[in-house]
């Protein structure tokens, strides 16, 4: 696997960059570094973030950017650390055709039916591999193979907030209306993010996300708890 290279990246900030592929245990390696870092440094540093294969690491003016070059080149992180023996988070999602409007064009796409669409896109557990694009958007890994979908040629002007959607080898959550090129195919209720909480986001870089399927009448009942302020977000611990 490797060691990662790192280099300045801009003034005050240092890149560390693993081997550019999609893979648990270099993210094991980035979610790893990311914590050490935190434990250890904390007080050098302004913010750290974390993606597949990458970590940039923001550092106060103060802090002597070479030095802090040195010391980055010096971590070792064990590769059977347990660092990802985080949380599942379980998204409730109703994959209704009248919240999932791609649904019956990915199932061209793969010669598959709507339905095992679905069932192939919520049986599985995608690890958060970084956060972006938008305040809260989680970047989920990795997609079933069979529903691998290209986006969109054509970006929407205007995706509902909470559509999930497919978008290569990845899955995602819209957690905000806003423009995109995902292929959606079905909607949550929760908040994935709420600025005026003190974490905004419930969800963190190497937790995992396994999509629920729920009936539009549950939908609408969850929605009615999340607006109301009852609904509690399940999760299964790993640990």
């Amino acid at each position: 696997m490797g060691s990662p290279i790192v280099r300045k990246y801009g003034s005050h900030a240092v890149l560390m960059e693993w081997e550019s592929i999609i893979s648990p245990a270099i993210h094991d390696q980035v979610v790893g570094t990311a914590e050490f870092l935190k434990e250890n440094h904390v007080d050098w540093i302004l913010e750290i973030v974390p993606s597949y294969h990458s970590l940039v690491v923001y550092l106060k003016e103060n802090v002597d950017l070479e030095r802090y070059i040195g010391i980055c080149q010096a971590i070792k992180v064990p590769i059977n650390s347990g660092i990802n023996s985080n949380k599942t988070w379980l998204v409730p999602t109703c994959y209704d055709s009248s919240f999932g409007y791609d649904l019956n064009a990915v199932s061209t796409s793969s010669e598959l039916s709507p339905e095992t669409i679905i069932k192939l896109h919520s049986e599985a557990q995608y690890r958060i591999y970084g956060m972006g694009f938008l305040p809260g958007f989680l970047y989920l890994g990795v997609l079933d193979e069979q529903i691998h979908t290209p986006r969109k040629s054509v970006v929407k002007q205007l995706v509902p907030k909470g559509s999930v959607g497919i978008g290569g080898k990845q899955t995602g959550i819209y957690p905000q209306k806003s423009p995109g090129g995902w292929n959606v195919i079905g909607r949550t209720p929760i908040e994935l993010f709420n600025p005026t909480l003190k974490n905004p986001s419930p969800f963190s870089v190497g937790d995992s996300i396994q999509f629920t399927p729920i009936s539009l009448e549950e939908y609408d009942e969850v929605l009615t708890e999340v607006q109301n302020g009852n609904y509690e977000l399940k999760f299964v611990s790993n640990d």
